[in-house]
C-alpha cells in the first residue's frame, strides 16, 4: 500500500509547482512542459527529504516522522522517475540522480537510523534500485557511475546484516536482475567484490542463506547462485569467490537437516507400493524440500569447475552421507529401513537420470 495516495499526491504538487511558473510562455511544447513537470516535481520531493536530513535528531522522539515523510516523499520520487522514463523520452530526472549524489546521500541518512526502523525506506532503495537497471543496457551505464554503484552497495550491505524488516523478496529480484546483468557483462564483476585480500562477492553471498529455502524465495536464490556456478568455468575469479566462500558447506550440510526432518515411517494404502516417485514429493513436503537441494547439488557438479565440485562432494560424503545417512539405513527398525531405502533409491535414480 502506498504511504500517500500517488494520484493525489503527484496532482497536488503538479497543481503548486504550476503555479510559481505562471508567467511560463504557454506556446511551450506540452512534452517538454510535462517533463519539465515531472523534474520539478520530484525536486520538490526531494527539497523535502534533504531538510529532513538537515533537521534530523537521532534521540529526537521525531525519528519515526522523519521516516515516515522521507518514506513518502522517496515513493513519489520512484513513481515520478517512473512517469518520466514510460511517458517521454526525457532521462533529466536520472541524469539529475546522479550528477547530485541524491541516493548517496539518502543511504547515508538510511544507515544512522536505528536498524529496526528502516525496513520500508530499505524496500523503496531496492524498488528504485531494480526500476533502474531494469533495462538492461541502462543498467549497465548506470553501474559504471559511482552515484549509483556506490549507495548500491551499501544498501546490499544493510540487508546482509538485517535478519528481518525489508522484503526478501524485493531483494532477492535485485540481486538476481543484477546476477543476470553480469553473466552478459562478466567484466562488471570487478565492481561488487570487496577489496580484502580474502575476494568475497556480496550479490553471492546474500544467495547463500537462501540455498535450502522452499517456495519462491528458494528458487530464485538457486536460479541466481546457477549463474555463478556457470560462469565459474571461464572466470577465474567467480571460481576463486566461490571456492573461498562458505558456499560448499551450506550446500552438503544443509543436506543433513533436511534429511533428519524426512519421515521415519512411510505408509502407502496401495499394495503393489514399492519405491518412491519424484510424485511423491507434492504429498511429503520434507522430501520435496530434500530433492530440491540434491538436484542443487546435483547441477552444481554437474556444471562447476573440478575445483568446486570436488570440494562439495568430499563434503556431502563426509558431512552427509557417512555420518547422517549411512546409518540411517543400518536402523535396528524394519519400517524405518524401509523408508531411508526409499529414500535413497528414489536420490539415486533423479542423480543419475
Amino acid at each position: 500500500m502506498s504511504v500517500l495516495g500517488i494520484d493525489q499526491k503527484l496532482r497536488r504538487s503538479f497543481n503548486k509547482l504550476k503555479s510559481y511558473g505562471s508567467d511560463r510562455d504557454q506556446s511551450v511544447d506540452e512534452e517538454r512542459m510535462d517533463t519539465g513537470i515531472y523534474l520539478q516535481t520530484f525536486l520538490h520531493h526531494w527539497d523535502s527529504c534533504h531538510r529532513t536530513f538537515l533537521q534530523h535528531e537521532p534521540k529526537s522522539g521525531q525519528v519515526q516522522d522523519d521516516i515516515i515523510n522521507v518514506s513518502a516523499q522517496l515513493e513519489q520520487m520512484i513513481e515520478l522517475l517512473k512517469y518520466e522514463s514510460t511517458m517521454c523520452a526525457s532521462t533529466s530526472i536520472i541524469d539529475y540522480i546522479l550528477s547530485e549524489n541524491v541516493l548517496g546521500e539518502l543511504c547515508a541518512w538510511t544507515k544512522s537510523l536505528p536498524p529496526p526502523s528502516i525496513g520500508t525506506l530499505l524496500n523503496l532503495q531496492i524498488m528504485l534500485f531494480e526500476f533502474l537497471i531494469l533495462d538492461k543496457e541502462r543498467g549497465i551505464t548506470l553501474l559504471s557511475h559511482q552515484t549509483i554503484l556506490r549507495p548500491l552497495i551499501s544498501v546490499l550491505e544493510l540487508c546482509q546484516h538485517m535478519t528481518s524488516n525489508f522484503s526478501e523478496e524485493a531483494l532477492l529480484g535485485l540481486v538476481h536482475s543484477l546476477s543476470v546483468i553480469i553473466m552478459e557483462q562478466p567484466d562488471l564483476i570487478e565492481l561488487f567484490l570487496s577489496t580484502s585480500t580474502s575476494k568475497k562477492l556480496i550479490l553471492f553471498s546474500l544467495l547463500t542463506p537462501y540455498l535450502h529455502k522452499q517456495g519462491n524465495l528458494g528458487q530464485r536464490a538457486k536460479e541466481s547462485i546457477l549463474i555463478y556456478i556457470s560462469m565459474s568455468c571461464k572466470h577465474k575469479i567467480i571460481e576463486r569467490v566461490i571456492g573461498e566462500s562458505n558456499f560448499c558447506l551450506i550446500l552438503a550440510t544443509g543436506l543433513s537437516a533436511l534429511f533428519s526432518a524426512l519421515p521415519s515411517n512411510l505408509e502407502f494404502d496401495h499394495p503393489d507400493w514399492h519405491k518412491l516417485e519424484m510424485s511423491d514429493c507434492q504429498t511429503i513436503p520434507e522430501l520435496n524440500a530434500l530433492m530440491s537441494s540434491i538436484e542443487l547439488c546435483s547441477a552444481v557438479i554437474e556444471v562447476s569447475p573440478t575445483s568446486i565440485s570436488s570440494k562439495l562432494l568430499d563434503l556431502i560424503q563426509t558431512g552427509f552421507l557417512n555420518p547422517i545417512f549411512a546409518p540411517a539405513l543400518a536402523s535396528d527398525s524394519e519400517s524405518e529401513v524401509i523408508a531411508y531405502t526409499s529414500y535413497l533409491n528414489l536420490l539415486l535414480a533423479e542423480v543419475t537420470a
